[in-house]
Formats: C-alpha cells, structure tokens, sequence
C-alpha cells in the first residue's frame, strides 16, 4: 500500500494510507469543496444545497486515512467526512471537533410560575433579540429557531446525566405549537436581562435551578461520518468532541466495524453534550453492524439507532409497482437497491401481501419510486407497507458504554442482534414506527447479555406502534435477556411482543416486576412479578 500525506481537496487513490503527521489539521470553508447532492443528507434539508467538505472519497477501493492522534479542527459548517461507493476503508486516530458547538449550553439560575432565567455559557455566543435567540459561531448565525420546535433538554450539571427532554418553540410568538405525531408543546419568549436570559411562556417546563439546558435547533445536515452506499467500512479509534448532526451515519452499507469510537465530556470539552443529534444512526444497512469497545454519552438524541424504512404502497402495473418513501428520511437517500428482496404487508398490520425481488429501480419524482419486479405485481391497496429484507444488518455491540442522555438506544433489524458485556443507564427500545419515521423492521432473534443496567429509568422496552392483526397480533419476538444487572426492578415493559425470554437476571433485592400489554408468552426462571393488560393502541380500532 502507497503512503502518502493528508491534504484538504486531494483526489484520493486506490490501496494508498494518507498519513496526518501533527496535533491539529485545521479546516476552513476555504479550503473544501462543495458537495451538491442531496444523497448525504440525513433529512430533507432547509438550511443548504450543499455540503462544505473537508473530505470527500467516492468510489475508492483500500483506502485509509489515519490522522495519528491529531485533532480535526473544523471553522465553521463544515462536513468532515463522506464516503460514497467506496469498498475497505479505514478512518482512523482522530478527534473530530468545532471551534464552536452547535449545541447551546445554560445554567438555571432562577425558576416561577410562567418563566425561569438561565446564564449563558462563554463558549456559546448569541443574539437574542425580539423573543428569538439566535447561536452563532464562524461563518454561521443559526436564525430559525423560532420557525419549528427544538430541544432544549436538561441535565445535571454535577453527574452529566440527563433528567428531562423537553421538545420546545422558543420565539415563535404562540404558547404552544402541536408536533406532526400529536403531542403538543410549550411555546415560550427569550430576552436579556443582564448576563442572564428571561424565558418566559404559559407552560414552561418545571426545570430545576442549578441544571444545565441544552439548545439545539432542527438543522441535522452534516454528520461527522456519513457512509453512502459502501461495502466493509472500518471507523476506529474516533473521538466526537460535539458534533452537529449525527455522529456516524451509514446508509445502505454493507459490513461495518466501529472500533473504539469515544463520545463523552472531559477537560477537552465545551460542555456536557458530545453531539447535537444521535450518536450512531446507521440506515439501510445490511452484512454485519459490529460496534465494540466504545462509549456514547451526551447525544441529544438516541445513543444509537440501527433501523431500515417502510415505503408504502401506490399501484401497480403488470411487473412494475409505484411506491412512496412515506416517511421523514430524505427523498434521496438509498433505502432499497437492485437486487433487494421485499415484502408487502397489509394495511400497516404484518400480515404478509406477497414477496419480490427488484430488478430495477427508476426514481419517479420527489418522493416516488418506481421497482421493476421479477414477477407480475399481485393485488395490493394503496398505503400497504413495503418492507426492505435484505437491507437488514447482522448487530453485533460488545463491551460499550451508554449513558448521560435523555434517549435510548433503537433496534430494528430482523436479523440476529447481540447486546453483550457492556453498561447502559439508557433504555434498550424496540420501535417500529408504520406510522411517521416509517422505520423499520420487527426484531426476531436478540440476545441481551451481561448487561449493567445502571440507572432506575433503564430497562428493556418494546413499543411498535402497528396494527395487530388476528393472524399477525405480534411485532417483535425472540427477545432474551439472560445474566443481566438491573439497577431498577421494572426491568421489561413490552407490548405486541411475542416470546421473550428472561434468564438469570440480578436486582438489588432479587424482585422484578414485568408489565406485559398484549404479548405472547414470557419464560423466565427469575422472580418476577407479571402484570399483564390488553390496552389498545390509538391506531387498532
């Protein structure tokens, strides 16, 4: 393999290692190079048209990059990596930080009825002004918080743990706003008040003084990885001091193997916060998901999330069908590929309308697709979903840490999935969304094992959200929990779950309460408490 030296704008080449020799590679919008296609965003974007890359790889075999150690220093809105179409990479030593975080932090000084104060730390500068406030930071002014609800979470500020994640409009002029799946939230004013800032709105979240808050805004454009639609991607040794959007974000890719990836708050930090949206948000993917010796603290949202999507059905004529990417993901991303099985479901229960397999795939218009079948389409009602089998990945995490988030950590694979030796004070949650995300797939086979569940709220929840069915009246199934430690005695909560194992398990006392909401059979050679209700979902009737 060739040697050669890291360089910002480089035509990179096949079976050659770019080698970093320094503590900092410093990187300004002068010196990257604008990627105009709309595959490398993780949502539909209403902030740019473009990314501003410092790294760009397409296409490559055997390439590594290896920083040394040293630290990527990105001035600005920058996206520090994208590899597209590439096949054995490596990226390697390197700490990934901004000169300013996207994450806005605060102190609570002072709480009451219909307001609290907050102080603003030095590190995150703002503009605020006409109840709006308004982070900025090189080359960017975030002025949009108003237009759309953000999180503004809490945490402790002595232990770094989150303690609420309120989804909130600040500066919107309204006292409360309804989110697209229902829930409603508060809408509230900022305006300066010495080096202190008055929120001030009807329903202000009960925030505690002495808590940090953390702002951030909806902008999730750049990831600090985005892995488009390769083949054996190997991440290690990475640290992600605060990161914009997503920390990793694989689409459509096959094998990858994250070794050492490190998210916490240390020294070397701003705050509390190490990333602005999920840690790990892999899409699509299929071969084996390997994540191992690594710890993911202080994301905004999930830790980790490992999911396909749902397209829906549209028509169909003779061997090609119309479907519709009927979730929140952007238009443009790879979520089915050439080759790819399918299954249809109908309605949005799992009761199975037949499988195929693509053999072409043409992009219609704006959210429409067009399959090309290897058989002639049977019949089908608009709004079926349609399920992606191949792109599902094997999961293998072993020996991680997960903690001091308001979130969880997802999974939603229909192939074997390994949970082994590692800590969690975040929830272990099996979703399944036919309804919004549109994410995908039920779970079948996963092995949660040797697991400290280290905190009162952190446990095993499974909550699709589908329509059960006579034939189908289950989602998830096959999910064992054996040799674990849970710190809280609620140790599973699940519905529209089919069997579920629980082994061998340890709590302080030796008692565990179980809730069980229409689930099939739970085995267990643990004391445990069963409570079992047939609640229906919203969406059953």
């Amino acid at each position: 393999m060739k040697v050669k030296p890291l360089k910002t704008g480089m035509d990179f080449e096949d079976d050659t290692c770019y080698v970093f020799h320094g503590e900092t590679f410093e990187v300004t919008k002068k010196n990257t190079v604008k990627i105009r296609d709309k595959r490398y965003f993780c949502t539909e974007s209403t902030y740019s048209d473009h990314h501003d890359t410092a790294f760009f790889i397409e296409g490559k075999k055997n390439v590594t990059i290896d920083f040394g150690g040293a630290t990527l220093l990105l001035r600005g809105a920058i996206q520090p990596f994208i590899f597209s179409g590439c096949e054995n990479f490596t990226l390697k030593n390197v700490t990934i930080r901004y000169d300013r975080s996207y994450v806005t932090e605060m102190v609570v000084t002072e709480t009451g009825e219909g307001y609290f104060k907050a102080k603003i730390g030095d590190k995150f500068p703002c503009i605020i002004e006409g109840g709006k406030i308004m982070p900025y930071g090189t080359g960017w002014i975030e002025k949009t918080i108003h237009e759309a609800p953000v999180f503004l979470q809490e945490f402790d500020k002595d232990t770094g743990r989150g303690v609420s994640w309120p989804v909130v409009s600040i500066g919107s002029g309204k006292d409360s706003v309804t989110l697209g799946w229902g829930d409603v939230v508060c809408g509230f004013s900022a305006e300066r008040q010495g080096d202190e800032v008055l929120f001030k709105g009807k329903r202000v979240p009960p925030y505690k003084k002495g808590n940090v808050l953390a702002l951030t805004s909806g902008n999730r454009d750049i990831s600090a990885v985005t892995v488009y639609d390769c083949k054996d991607a190997h991440i290690s040794d990475c640290r992600i001091i605060n990161g914009l959007g997503m920390g990793i974000l694989p689409f459509y890719t096959e094998n990858i193997y994250i070794d050492g990836l490190k998210m916490f708050c240390d020294e070397k930090s701003d705050g509390l916060i190490s990333n602005a949206a999920d840690g790990i948000h892999a899409v699509a993917c299929y071969g084996k998901f390997v994540l191992k010796n690594s710890v993911i603290e202080g994301t905004i949202d999930d830790a980790l999330n490992i999911h396909g999507n749902y397209f829906t059905f549209v028509s169909a004529e003779g061997n090609a069908m119309t479907v519709k990417n009927a979730g929140k993901i952007n238009a443009e991303n790879k979520v089915f590929g050439k080759g790819d099985r399918i299954r249809l479901h109908r309605g949005h229960t799992l009761d199975s309308g037949g499988e195929y397999r693509i053999t072409e795939i043409e992009h219609i218009q704006d959210k429409l697709y067009k399959f090309i079948l290897d058989r002639l389409v049977g019949a089908h009602a608009e709004g079926d979903l349609v399920e992606n089998l191949s792109a599902q990945p094997e999961i293998y995490i072993s020996d991680c840490r997960f903690a001091k988030a308001n979130t969880h950590l997802r999974f939603q694979s229909g192939k074997k999935t390994v949970i082994e030796n590692c800590e969690s004070e975040l929830d272990m949650l099996f979703t399944g969304d036919t309804n919004y995300w549109f994410e995908s797939s039920p779970v079948k086979d996963v092995t949660i094992e040797n697991v400290r569940f280290l905190r009162e709220t952190a446990g095993v929840v499974s909550i699709p959200e589908f329509r059960s069915s006579e034939k189908s009246p289950y989602y998830h199934s096959g999910i064992v929990v054996k040799n674990c430690f849970f710190q809280s005695k609620n140790a599973v909560y699940a519905r529209y779950t089919g069997l579920i194992g629980f082994y061998g398990n340890r709590t302080e006392d030796g008692k565990f309460f179980v809730k069980l909401d229409n689930c099939g059979d739970f085995d267990t050679d643990c004391d445990v408490e069963i409570t079992r209700v047939s609640e229906k979902l919203p969406r059953d009737e």
